[in-house]
């Protein structure tokens, strides 16, 4: 869901090629039950690579946002760089020791685990409030809480275990990258994107005021044209 106002943009449809899918555990995707489904980047990096291979895609360009970070970041670990065009991260997960960057918002993530139904969906609510500067309408906010219910509690705790060993593979990368960032994201912190641009010397940056977590939601149409651009760059070099 979070990627509509980029898949059903009619302009981007007319240029590119965009595959979405539900991370492992999420959405539509299965969630058993044993905690190593999650914990394990080495499977997280499968899901990626076998999309890849299915679909037989050359070079994409990876757009990740939040935790999907960590994801491109494990598929980098097992498989490298090779085969991928480029690397678009939008508030993402990127460093090891990332709770340094989390911001005030993470604190509903416990509270969102909880066995009490109740109390799960109101942390989740106040978690995806946090994302917006410029809150969307009730029936997409809704829609928000919605889909992330459908991660079970077994997942998000599991997810809340999970080591990174990230930063030495981001150094050695030579593909285009691109760090997206709203500099009034309550769940990460600016200063992760800036410390990961410290990390990968060639990265471009794009930081924009008065935005929050989710910038592909909150200014589409902004987002679409820095995707575009982005895309467009990296099919030339």
């Amino acid at each position: 869901m979070n990627w509509e106002q980029q898949v059903e943009d009619p302009e981007l449809a007319k240029e590119f090629r965009m595959i979405t899918f539900d991370l492992r555990g999420h959405g539509m995707s299965d969630k058993p039950e044993e905690a190593g489904y999650y914990r394990d980047s080495k499977r997280w990096a499968g899901d990626v690579a076998a999309i890849i291979e299915n679909l037989d895609l050359v070079d994409p360009v990876l757009v990740a946002s939040s935790m999907g970070g960590r994801v491109v970041g494990d598929y980098v670990a097992y498989y490298g760089e090779a085969g991928i065009g480029g690397l678009m991260f939008v508030g993402a997960i990127l460093m090891d020791d990332a709770a340094r960057w989390f911001g005030p918002a993470t604190k509903h993530l416990v509270p969102m685990t909880s066995a009490d139904l109740g109390t799960a969906i109101d942390a989740t609510k106040h978690f995806i409030d946090s994302f917006f500067v410029n809150a969307p309408s009730e029936d997409e906010v809704r829609t928000l809480i919605a889909y992330n219910m459908m991660t079970p509690r077994h997942v998000r705790k599991a997810l809340l275990g999970r080591e990174a060993d990230y930063e030495r593979h981001w150094r050695e990368l030579t593909v285009p990258v691109l760090l997206f960032h709203g500099v009034e994201d309550q769940v990460i912190e600016l200063g992760m994107s800036e410390s990961a641009a410290e990390l990968i010397e060639h990265a471009q940056t794009s930081y924009i005021d008065g935005i929050g977590h989710l910038p592909f939601l909150e200014v589409p149409e902004r987002f679409n044209t820095k995707l575009a651009e982005f895309v467009r760059k990296v099919g030339e070099d």
